[in-house]
């Protein structure tokens, strides 16, 4: 199979591929593997919501904004100088997106380091 990419989206690719140290078209084949697999979660997770609205499993929108309420408060109290150094890193990140790694990149670093 071939495809083309716009000229803008092939640079892309092929930055990213050379900031890992992979050639494009590995990197695009794991990208579109990645995509594809996610893409299966998402349909299995809707199948998952019908059949259980089905069945008439499901939650509130008062039980969901609870649920989600616990899920993104903090389980454990940050001291100051804790909060003081996300902070920092978070600023740090926001001024330097273009030199961060994204977890799937560091995967297969990792992957590639400790097999």
């Amino acid at each position: 199979m071939e495809v083309r990419f716009h000229p803008d989206l092939q640079a892309r690719l092929t930055q990213r591929a050379t900031q890992q140290g992979r050639e494009p078209d590995e990197f695009v084949q794991d990208v579109v593997a990645r995509y594809l697999e996610e893409e299966d979660r998402f349909i299995e997770a809707v199948k998952r919501g019908e059949d259980a609205l089905k069945s008439g499993n499901y939650l509130s929108q008062e039980q969901a904004g609870e649920r989600l309420h616990r899920f993104y408060s903090p389980q454990l109290p940050l001291t100051e100088p804790q909060r003081a150094e996300l902070e920092r890193r978070l600023e740090m990140f926001e001024h330097n997106r273009d030199n961060g790694v994204t977890w799937a990149a560091l995967k297969v670093e990792l992957a590639q380091r400790c097999p």
